[in-house]
């Protein structure tokens, strides 16, 4: 049931957009885990395969395990994270499937210790349950950047990014209600759309089309089409 929930709220918050709720904050919970060794490591190789959610195709389920290594997410496959810790980078392959976008999902308080990479035509979503849906768990984290290179879309909803976010070229992106400690920055994506950020660095956004939507976001400066969001 809890994987079925899962995947409906990320649903829904891409479907019903902006969500009433504040941004989380950006409090300093750094455990001083990002010097073990990594080695690389395919998610499949943990996950359970689900196949049993109607109009959705079989992905794999990481529940709570924590992945000493580099973590890959292979051409084709969806890989959904929940309350699971990733200790090195997160890699998204470039996705070569037929079926429509796949990618990874990071939810429940699951946390990245290092770097996400999302490649050509594959998705990304980080999300944390807003409070008033009766969560009380942790608040997803990368603790890294975040780098989309022409992927089909990025989400992250109500969680924490240490490093950078940069989009290039993404087909699609969505930011509400997080707190980014570095800077934003957009380029050249089609559909950006942002509520409710509190970014410690700049927001950044040029070659939009169309301009990103949104408003409510701090930032130390914005520039370019993000000027008056």
């Amino acid at each position: 049931m809890r994987r079925k929930w899962l995947i409906l709220a990320t649903l829904a918050a891409l479907l019903l957009g902006v969500l009433a709720s504040p941004a989380v904050a950006d409090d300093d919970d750094d455990d001083g885990d990002d010097e073990d060794e990594r080695d690389s490591l395919i998610c499949t190789d943990f996950g359970e395969i689900i196949d049993d959610v109607p109009g959705v195709p079989p992905f794999y389920f990481i529940e709570n395990q924590t992945l000493r290594g580099d973590v890959v997410v292979p051409s084709g496959v969806d890989c959904t994270f929940v309350g699971s810790t990733i200790k090195g980078d997160l890699m998204v392959m470039p996705n070569e499937s037929p079926d429509g976008y796949t990618g990874g999902f990071l939810g429940d308080g699951s946390k990245v210790t290092g770097d996400v990479t999302v490649g050509s035509s594959s998705v990304l979503v980080v999300f944390t349950p807003p409070s008033d849906w009766g969560y009380e768990g942790p608040t997803s984290m990368v603790r890294g950047d975040v780098e989309c290179d022409s992927c089909g879309f990025t989400g992250i909803f109500f969680s924490k990014v240490r490093g950078d976010v940069t989009l290039e070229g993404a087909s699609a992106g969505e930011f509400i209600g997080n707190s980014i400690r570095g800077d934003m920055t957009l380029e050249d994506n089609q559909g950006i759309a942002l509520f409710d950020n509190v970014i410690k660095g700049d927001l950044e956004c040029e070659g939009n089309t169309p301009a990103p939507i949104g408003g409510n976001n701090k930032a130390d400066e914005k520039e370019g089409q993000c000027s008056n969001l």
